[in-house]
């Protein structure tokens, strides 16, 4: 029993490490995806920064929306659209606004 604790314990810090540590983040993959679809090397750190920016002012499901999407990218255009396509939600609630303030 006690060697079955201890495997489980082991196999769960591997999990937590693996999510952590060397498992990047969606942004980070986001921004290395670009590097390798469109042959531009973007600063990592700097597109990073972006993306919080981006998150801070479009909401989170935005910036999910677009990361989710840059994964499956398979050309630089197709990635460019994705972040394009997701900022269309926040322009749906900018919609929104401006219909009912017209009331």
């Amino acid at each position: 029993m006690k060697k079955l604790l201890a495997v489980a314990v082991v196999l769960g810090l591997g999990a937590v490490v693996y999510a952590k540590v060397i498992r990047s983040s969606p942004e980070t993959r986001a921004c290395e995806r670009i590097n390798s679809l469109c042959g531009q090397k973007v600063e990592v750190g700097e597109c990073r920064e972006a993306f919080d920016e981006a998150e801070k002012i479009l909401g989170e499901k935005v910036v999910d929306r677009a990361t989710d999407c840059m994964d499956d990218a398979d050309t630089c255009m197709e990635a460019v659209g994705c972040m394009a396509g997701a900022t269309t939600h926040a322009l749906e609630d900018f919609e929104k606004g401006f219909e009912r303030s017209k009331r």
